[in-house]
C-alpha cells in the first residue's frame, strides 16, 4: 500500500510539534522515560534526514527533542549530564538497531510511540441534535479498528 509522503510527513511534524510543545494530553502514566524514548526517536528522525553520523548525532542536545515539563528535570548541571551520558548511551543502541530502516519507519515508531502516550489525540466529539433526540458522534481517524466517524456507545461518552 502506498503512502502519501507529503501528508505522512505532515502528520509527523504535528505530532513531533504537539509533543514538544506539550500541545496534548498524556496518559495518566506516562513516565519521564517514554517522553525521553520519544525525544530519542526523534533524534535519530533528524539524524537520518540531516544524513549524520552517530558522532554527530552525539552532539546534539537531547533538551531539543523533548518537552519542557521533562526538560525542567534537568535544570541542575549533574542532571544535564546524567540526561546527557544516558541518552548518548541510548541513541547509541536505537542508532544500531535502525540503520538500516528507513526515514519512514523510524517516522512510524515515532508516531505511534506518541500515539499511545497521549490521550484522544485528534479525536473530536459532537453531540448532534435531531427531532429532540441526540447523538453522540466521534471523529477519530486514527482508532486502529475502524477508523473514521461513528456513533458512540453510551458507555464510550464520558
Amino acid at each position: 500500500m502506498a503512502i502519501d509522503q507529503e501528508a505522512f510527513g505532515y502528520f509527523y511534524l504535528q505530532c513531533r510539534s504537539d509533543f514538544v510543545s506539550e500541545n496534548c494530553v498524556y496518559q495518566d502514566s506516562v513516565k519521564q522515560e517514554r517522553q525521553l524514548g520519544q525525544g530519542l526517536i526523534d533524534m535519530l528522525c533528524y539524524g537520518h534526514e540531516a544524513k549524520l553520523g552517530l558522532d554527530q548525532l552525539n552532539k546534539l542536545k537531547a533538551k531539543c527533542f523533548i518537552p519542557a515539563n521533562t526538560k525542567n528535570m534537568f535544570t541542575k548541571l549533574w542532571d544535564k549530564q546524567r540526561l546527557d551520558v544516558n541518552m548518548k548511551a541510548q541513541l547509541k543502541m536505537e542508532h544500531d538497531k535502525s540503520e538500516k530502516d528507513s526515514i519512514n519507519d523510524i517516522k512510524l515508531r515515532y508516531i505511534k510511540g506518541f500515539l499511545e502516550i497521549t490521550q484522544g489525540y485528534l479525536v473530536e466529539h459532537f453531540k448532534i441534535t435531531r427531532d429532540g433526540n441526540s447523538d453522540h458522534v466521534i471523529v477519530d481517524i486514527y482508532r486502529e479498528e475502524h477508523p473514521g466517524v461513528y456513533l458512540a456507545d453510551s458507555a464510550q461518552v464520558s
